[in-house]
């Protein structure tokens, strides 16, 4: 399998699991400084021009975190790295990958992204980037509400869901949100990064300190 990321964006999260899955697997570094996301051979695979994509052995091309993740954490039979299909633990975990896809990721979008979306206006910009900030810190008070005081999201077992979650933080950091309004998520993400898989994958990325 062959992974297509950037440094630090939410390709980080099946980064994460390939590493911690033990399957073979290969990575593709672009850039978005290089346009390496406009170019045509990319965006045959992705006609989106957005990481991550999974390349996988047989030629088919997986796009979106939720696809992406479940596909590797069910081919690593015996990580325990999501719960098993047809079950309501599946379909919880499920649900909480979409709220992180769908809910948490989407500000990020209009903050980083608000340039774009203000179309050249700097007062519509603006608002689009100090709405973001609101919504997003709006998410993870409810996030850290229902995280448990200890273990993982999903119980004992370290899971996509964690990967994922993970993936925030670094840009809260950025952000240079107060991080310590949310004790229960720092801890979370204190235990994730202690794993010698996540280790591994922050120093290939260069994202270490």
């Amino acid at each position: 399998m062959k992974l297509y990321y950037m440094q630090g964006a939410c390709s980080l999260a099946p980064h994460l699991i390939l590493e911690e899955s033990g399957l073979p697997y290969e990575t593709v570094l672009l850039s978005r400084d290089r346009g390496d996301l406009d170019k045509p051979e990319f965006l045959k695979l992705n006609p989106m021009g957005a990481v991550p994509v999974l390349a996988v052995d047989d030629g088919n091309v997986l796009t979106e975190n939720v696809a992406i993740l479940p596909y590797i954490a069910d081919l690593a039979k015996g990580k325990k790295l999501i719960p098993q299909a047809g079950t309501f633990e599946r379909a919880r975990c499920l649900q909480s990958l979409a709220f992180l896809a769908t809910e948490m990721h989407t500000p990020f979008r209009f903050i980083f992204g608000a340039q774009h979306f203000g179309g050249g206006d700097e007062k519509i910009a603006d608002a689009f980037q100090k709405r973001g900030k609101e919504i997003s810190q709006h998410l993870f008070d409810l996030l850290e509400s229902k995280l448990p005081a200890s273990g993982f999201i999903l119980g004992q077992d370290y899971s996509v869901v964690d990967a994922y979650t993970f993936v925030f933080h670094s840009w809260a950091q950025y952000l240079e949100f107060d991080l310590k309004r949310w004790p229960k998520y720092g801890a979370l993400v204190s235990r994730i990064a202690e794993r010698p898989a996540t280790k591994k994958v922050l120093k290939d990325e260069e994202l270490l300190d």
